[in-house]
């Protein structure tokens, strides 16, 4: 669409917003795009104090907030509201969807829109599609109202737990301690992050040799610039195909150790 994307590094707590401050200064950026809880990539779910300093900084330059939150329902604890509730002056449009945590094809998902930004995305979305599956939104909303989408989040929710745990469990057996990673509280996957001489492309062919998938970290930087990293998925595996993964994929990280030199 001609956008011109600029990637504000993430720190523990969620976006730098010091340096994102910085950048609303010097480019004047026409949105912000955020994924405050359970991120993609790194299964961060951002404080209440982070969401409203982020909240303030868009009110102080006028620039509105997308709050892409497709994650959420699938935290393993409690998270803030997002920060479309905190909105006082129409800047936050809320984004979600219920392909991650009902069926991936059912494409059915939902805006929080209010103030100017309402009527121009409507006719975008007609201009855009025509319509969404009449049936399709009628199947969720049976589903919705039938209670059952409450009890099938929560089992969904055990399950992701118990997965999380038995691969973070995997990864401190099988992978060499310069692999540093991320511990969500939810969402479906975890981030890696590896040292600066690691041929992510290299790794990522010998794993698929061996039936082993991950997502480059280079998809998730802007031009695809970035350190070193893999996204692992922990949802949908069993303990075995966990345990499995993840040993091939230590083996495959400590050969890369004892044939490059780290820097």
């Amino acid at each position: 669409m001609g956008a011109r994307i600029i990637g504000i590094p993430m720190n523990a707590e969620g976006m730098n917003l010091q340096l994102l401050e910085k950048y609303l200064k010097s480019h004047h950026p026409k949105l912000i795009y955020t994924i405050s809880t359970q991120h993609n990539p790194t299964g961060i779910a951002t404080s209440q104090n982070h969401r409203q300093q982020l909240l303030q900084l868009a009110e102080k330059y006028e620039c509105p907030i997308l709050e892409d939150n497709a994650y959420e329902g699938l935290n393993f604890e409690p998270v803030p509201p997002p920060i479309k509730a905190l909105d006082k002056q129409d800047l936050v449009i809320y984004a979600g969807t219920f392909s991650k945590t009902l069926i991936p094809g059912l494409r059915v998902g939902y805006m929080v829109v209010t103030g100017k930004h309402f009527q121009p995305l409507v006719e975008r979305k007609l201009m855009h599609d025509i319509h969404t599956s009449t049936i399709s939104q009628a199947i969720v909303s049976e589903y919705l109202a039938s209670g059952h989408y409450r009890r099938h989040r929560r089992r969904l929710q055990t399950e992701n737990l118990l997965s999380r745990n038995m691969m973070l469990q995997a990864m401190e057996s099988y992978f060499p301690q310069e692999a540093k990673w991320t511990v969500p509280n939810g969402g479906l996957f975890l981030w890696v992050q590896l040292p600066l001489n690691f041929d992510i492309s290299e790794i990522r062919k010998q794993a698929i040799e061996q039936n082993v998938l991950f997502a480059s970290g280079s998809a998730f930087f802007p031009k695809k610039q970035g350190y070193p990293a893999m996204r692992l998925s922990f949802s949908n595996s069993s303990e075995s195909e966990i345990e499995l993964g993840i040993s091939i994929l230590g083996k495959l990280l400590k050969k890369h150790l004892l044939s490059v030199p780290l820097r």
